[in-house]
């Protein structure tokens, strides 16, 4: 709420010759006057300034009342709760006192307390790197080992054949030392073939499943690790992700 000066005697001093303290009350009260106007204008800097040249002509408690108004309106809170104390100090009677003593208060408050830190900048979110293209062994690796295990396969079935023709001549051969001759090659070609078998076999699967992880890794999946451990007892295939 903005306070009214009053200047008594107004129309007098007007009216009348006017003497030096007459006229500067009523340079005073227009300066008042002026300093509502750019108040309520946001002219909060121009509206303290005719405050501050009106309290120098006129000193009336009311213009630091309205002082201290002004400089709220430019955040000035350290210089507003001085006028306010310097207002509730000249006035002689002030109805108000205990509203205006509780926004010194607050303005003390707001005086007191430290400016709030600048907020720290957020950190630039990491890049995505680039898929890395993948080297040249793991594009071709999967298929030169199911190449491998077919071309092993391929083997076992020769030996296979060999094995069959060989029984079938000793079976039909007179002679028995020839015929026994017959036989063991038969069988040697026999266990040739099923090592190429499940060799050439164990290949092909380690090469179908290192090339389907190799494709979901493709869709940033985890990469997969595969390969074939030799145990007492034959042959294991071993994978894991990472």
């Amino acid at each position: 709420m903005w306070r009214v000066l009053w200047v008594f005697a107004l129309v007098a001093a007007v009216a009348t010759p006017a003497r030096a303290d007459d006229r500067k009350r009523v340079h005073a009260l227009q300066l008042a006057d002026q300093s509502e106007h750019a108040y309520k204008a946001g002219e909060f800097e121009r509206a303290a300034a005719l405050l501050r040249e009106a309290h120098d002509l006129y000193p009336d408690p009311t213009l630091l009342y309205n002082l201290g108004r002004a400089l709220e309106g430019l955040g000035d809170a350290n210089g507003a709760a001085a006028a306010y104390r310097q207002y509730l100090a000249e006035a002689k009677q002030v109805d108000d006192r205990g509203a205006i003593e509780r926004r010194i208060s607050t303005l003390q408050t707001a005086v007191d307390q430290p400016p709030p830190a600048p907020a720290l900048p957020l950190p630039a979110p990491a890049a995505v790197p680039a898929d890395e293209p993948k080297p040249e062994w793991r594009e071709l690796g999967p298929w030169v080992v199911i190449g491998a295990g077919g071309a092993a396969a391929l083997a076992g079935g020769v030996f296979g054949w060999r094995a069959q023709a060989n029984h079938d001549d000793a079976e039909h051969e007179p002679v028995q030392q020839t015929a026994v001759a017959l036989q063991d090659s038969a069988t040697r070609d026999a266990r040739i073939a099923n090592v190429l078998f499940v060799a050439g076999g164990a290949a092909a699967l380690v090469g179908a499943v290192w090339e389907y992880f190799e494709w979901r890794a493709g869709d940033r999946m985890p990469s997969a690790l595969a390969h074939v451990r030799v145990v007492p007892r034959g042959i294991a295939l071993e994978w894991g992700l990472r």
